[in-house]
């Protein structure tokens, strides 16, 4: 069976990047296909927390999450 693989881009912010997950489990939750659906967010995340208080807490797989920079600092212009 194939999933949908949901990578949010940042799980330390809160608003529509936290609410459209939440969203878009519930949506899947009514038509019957979770199993058809796979959320990833850092553990220990503002997501993370925010699903759990949705009540989401086991639709979604936590990870690690590297400590790192990101790809492309703020304020360097791509490709340079």
């Amino acid at each position: 069976m194939h999933k949908l693989l949901v990578v949010p881009g940042d799980c330390t912010i809160l608003g529509g990047n936290t609410v459209s997950p939440s969203l878009m489990i519930k949506g899947f939750e009514r038509c019957g296909a979770l199993e058809q659906l796979c959320v990833l967010v850092q553990a220990g995340s503002l997501m993370e927390e925010y699903l759990r208080q949705a009540g989401q807490g086991g639709l979604f797989t936590s990870h690690p999450g590297p400590r790192q920079a990101p790809v492309c600092p703020t304020g360097t212009p791509m490709g340079r």
